[in-house]
């Protein structure tokens, strides 16, 4: 049994070194640890301070390209190095690395296929009351549409099968978090959820510049993942809300013409509104179809290996 630690890094120079220096040497039921680097095209010392505070493995990225690709860099690597079970922490200490064990407990157990480990962000006094917000909303969504409680979707603190990571692939650039959770769960994969305690912040959040971007972003990444993943739902309910509005519209127009037509343009929006749903599930029905066929392509190419 191998398992990867894999640690997304952008000029982290500063607290690498410590994040290194807390990973666990050995884990029961683990017979290999190896921690690989991705460095996402920092400018700093980042790559020589992981190759000298004990890095197994560092992945040079030649340019910075964002921490959802970043990620799926990592995963990659991370399965040609033959990882049976891979673990994403983030390099700024953030996650303390004794929760590792129980992280992956689940996986050794063969009762989870992913575990997420989860924090308690209402009680946290560095998160803002906005970002408290979104991070609930986020949990819920995701929640909802992945059919289980979710108390965390945003926290990239998770342990993956190696089965679990071979059937990943990013589309969204802002971050991984919400998009692996639906796509995993949507392929009938387990996920756990470990409560844990977190470090005090020792930089700001690198994902935003501030909370208005942290809100476009966040919602645009909800929604195009709603779109994708449940388009039927998305826009069926659209549809209907549209069919009412219209039809009411049209039972009240009476005399009033110009309420009349308005009500007939809903009800041709609201077929609109349908067929989309019905275009976007034929585009979905061809994305498992590739996902299948790629999972299919890993599992080869790791077999072979």
């Amino acid at each position: 049994m191998k398992l990867i630690i894999q640690i997304p890094c952008y000029n982290e120079e500063k607290f690498l070194g410590k994040t290194l220096s807390t990973l666990p040497q050995s884990i029961a039921g683990v017979d290999f640890i190896e921690v690989l680097v991705i460095d996402d095209g920092s400018t700093d010392q980042t790559e020589r301070v992981a190759r000298e505070n004990g890095a197994t493995h560092v992945l040079k990225l030649l340019k910075h390209q964002g921490l959802a690709r970043a990620f799926g860099s990592g995963i990659r690597k991370s399965l040609e190095l033959g990882a049976d079970v891979i673990v994403n922490l983030d390099a700024d200490n953030q996650y303390p690395a004794h929760h590792i064990t129980a992280l992956i407990a689940p996986i050794l157990e063969g009762r989870a296929d992913v575990v997420v480990g989860t924090r308690n962000y209402w009680k946290n006094p560095e998160f803002s009351l906005v970002k408290k917000f979104l991070q609930w909303l986020g949990s819920v969504i995701v929640s909802i549409i992945c059919g289980i409680t979710i108390p965390d979707a945003a926290s990239g603190f998770r342990a993956f099968t190696k089965r679990a990571t071979q059937t990943i692939h990013i589309m969204t650039e802002f971050t991984y978090t919400l998009e692996t959770l639906i796509q995993l769960s949507d392929r009938g994969f387990r996920i756990h959820c470990l409560p844990i305690t977190v470090n005090s912040a020792v930089r700001p959040s690198r994902l935003m510049t501030g909370p208005i971007q942290y809100v476009v972003r966040s919602i645009s990444t909800l929604l195009r993942l709603i779109c994708i993943y449940k388009p039927i739902q998305t826009f069926g309910v659209a549809s209907l809300l549209l069919l009412v509005s219209g039809l009411s519209m049209i039972a009240c127009s009476a005399d009033h013409r110009r309420l009349y037509f308005s009500g007939f343009a809903i009800l041709i929006l609201s077929a609109m509104a349908y067929g989309m749903g019905l275009l976007c599930y034929l585009f979905s029905v061809n994305r498992r179809l590739l996902e299948t066929m790629r999972e299919e392509t890993n599992r080869n190419r790791q077999n072979l290996c």
